[in-house]
């Protein structure tokens, strides 16, 4: 009895021993189950638990075996005869793209595949409306692979990039508003947009403007009111948009080609130093100018001398940019500058 006792006791040793040795190889190279024979379970579970390819070297794998490799990589999947649902949805849990290993996958298995990632749609045949929906609901661009979307998978991919509208053939207006309220870039994969898509575009982002050709009066003082500078983004601006953009920001003078002299004033008027960027002003926008800021003469070539004497009214020292100024411009500054100091 005794010795029979100390020979169960020193063959459970050895396969101890045997185990740790293995797991000890297996978590080094899970590959290295090929040269095992007949593993334990504990020994499978390893293996597959480091790779998931490791289960094409394990004959007839346990359903748990199946389990673990499709968590560690779902496309293990594609090395397992007939997977049960359990295992396909696991593999896509894992990674949406396992489904491409699966035949005809459950819609329950397709759903879990696209929420994971929406691309997996591609590998889908004859997919259902609510399989299509959850795929461009994870990733907009996935509606590239649907043949055909309805309305509603249309607007939920815009929804959610609004790019996606340029896989998109013929896109009703509602599908237009919903990618361009999303992203108004969007517009520039739109031919011949509706002014109501056009204000959504711009109401997004003014910048849009830039995509939009010869944009209605109320678009372009949308686009403005965003920021005065998009006006170099649009062709011909009416004098309402001009005025608008100057009214806003003096400076955006200089985006403006030949603009007419109400403009300019409002320019001017608003910060003298603008007409640096007028070719030529007429002596009204001269005048103008240095009524708001004297130094603005600085820009002003041979200046009148009523101009001369407007500059240093408003700032002494505006004489300093007055080539040879008149006496009485130097009689004027001079006063001005001992009256006030």
């Amino acid at each position: 009895m005794l010795k029979r006792l100390k020979k169960h006791l020193s063959n459970a040793l050895k396969r101890y021993d045997a185990l740790e040795m293995q797991l000890k190889a297996i978590r080094e190279n899970g590959y290295t189950i090929q040269f095992i024979d007949n593993p334990e379970l504990e020994v499978q579970l390893a293996a597959v638990s480091d790779n998931g390819y490791v289960i094409k070297c394990i004959k007839q794998p346990s359903i748990e075996v199946q389990l673990a490799a499709v968590k560690e990589n779902g496309h293990a999947i594609e090395l397992i005869n007939s997977p049960i649902i359990e295992v396909q949805l696991e593999a896509v849990k894992q990674t949406g793209y396992a489904i491409e290993h699966i035949k005809n996958p459950a819609v329950e298995v397709q759903l879990v595949a696209v929420k994971k990632n929406g691309f997996a749609i591609k590998h889908i045949k004859s997919s259902e409306f609510k399989v299509q929906l959850a795929a461009v609901e994870q990733n907009g661009h996935a509606i590239q692979f649907i043949d055909r979307p309805t309305i509603e998978v249309q607007i939920a991919a815009v929804k959610e990039n609004g790019f996606t509208i340029k896989y998109i053939d013929c896109p009703e207006l509602k599908v237009q508003l919903a990618a361009v309220s999303e992203n108004g870039f969007a517009i520039k994969f739109i031919k011949q947009s509706a002014v109501e898509v056009q204000l959504a575009a711009v109401k997004q982002n003014g910048y849009t403007i830039k995509y939009i050709k010869h944009p209605e009066l109320e678009v372009q003082l949308i686009a403005i009111e965003q920021d005065a500078y998009n006006i170099k983004y649009i062709d011909n601006p009416a004098v309402e948009t001009q005025l608008k953009a100057v009214k806003k920001d003096s400076y955006t003078i200089q985006c403006i080609d030949k603009p007419p002299i109400k403009v300019q004033l409002a320019a001017v008027s608003e910060k003298g130093l603008a007409i640096k960027f007028i070719k030529n002003p007429e002596f009204k926008v001269q005048l103008a100018a240095v009524k708001q800021n004297g130094t603005a003469i600085k820009f002003i070539n041979n200046p009148a001398v009523e101009v001369q004497l407007a500059a240093v009214k408003e700032d002494d020292l505006a004489i300093q940019y007055i080539d040879s100024p008149a006496a009485e411009v130097r009689l004027e500054a001079t006063w001005r500058h001992y009256t006030m100091y």
